[in-house]
């Protein structure tokens, strides 16, 4: 989440989307003049931000660990909303989202799941995560070995789409959408709009990039219909499709 108290932008931020990278993009303007942290909350005179990383796009490690209210990074748009007084105030923002092929964020996501675990035992923090969450952690595991079936269990019982976050852009709220695949075209659109300086974006995450081969090893019939359902008007939209890739 970013909020920019001048320019009346909110920023949400989905999982799985780029979301480093576009966070990164518009919080290092206003890193100088933070006076406010509280976790991963962070507040400035123009605008307030929930991130996990230090300015260097290093994750901070206690973060990392603790899953709390605080801590947790991707508000969505009733979240954010209540974080505003008056009904009136949060409508007077636009939003921008960022969004990604959805054949290709669900394969992120079900990796997300072992490469964490690798980290946290390079990191020997595997033990601590599990104290912290030991639910989340437990399901972690699960698909640490995986697989096309173990892939459609992932889809059909714990993924979670992005889809809720684009409701009040189908529901007509001015929204711009921010494409992973097209960031920095996009990014530059919101710098027009916003009159913002775009300078080159920081990936911070390199592990969005289109790899055909996933779709191959980790797709079978039955994950392409869940797909197909989750993100019906998605794919209608924004033009995403298996067979395009």
């Amino acid at each position: 989440m970013f909020i920019d108290f001048k320019k009346k932008y909110i920023y949400l931020r989905p999982s799985k989307t780029a979301p480093e990278a576009v966070m990164n993009f518009f919080k290092l303007p206003h890193y100088d003049n933070i006076f406010f942290n509280s976790g991963a909350f962070q507040i400035s005179s123009s605008c307030c931000f929930v991130d996990n990383r230090d300015i260097d796009g290093r994750e901070i490690s206690k973060l990392a660990l603790e899953k709390t209210k605080t801590s947790y990074l991707h508000y969505n748009y009733n979240r954010i909303k209540s974080l505003f007084s008056k009904e009136e105030d949060f409508n007077k923002y636009n939003l921008i989202i960022s969004i990604r092929d959805p054949y290709h964020h669900a394969i992120s996501y079900y990796k997300f799941q072992k490469t964490q675990i690798l980290r946290r035992l390079d990191e020997k923090t595997n033990f601590r995560f599990f104290v912290y969450n030991p639910i989340r952690a437990f399901e972690q595991h699960l698909f640490f070995f995986q697989s096309k079936w173990s892939f459609y269990i992932f889809l059909k019982l714990f993924y979670k789409p992005y889809t809720p976050w684009l409701d009040p852009y189908f529901n007509g709220r001015q929204t711009i959408i921010i494409r992973c695949e097209h960031i920095e075209d996009d990014l530059k659109a919101v710098c027009k709009k916003y009159e913002l300086s775009y300078s080159e974006v920081k990936h911070l995450n390199l592990s969005y990039d289109k790899k055909k081969s996933d779709l191959d090893t980790f797709y079978n019939k039955f994950s392409k219909k869940i797909i197909e359902k989750e993100y019906s008007q998605v794919l209608e939209e924004f033009g995403y499709s298996y067979l395009n890739q």
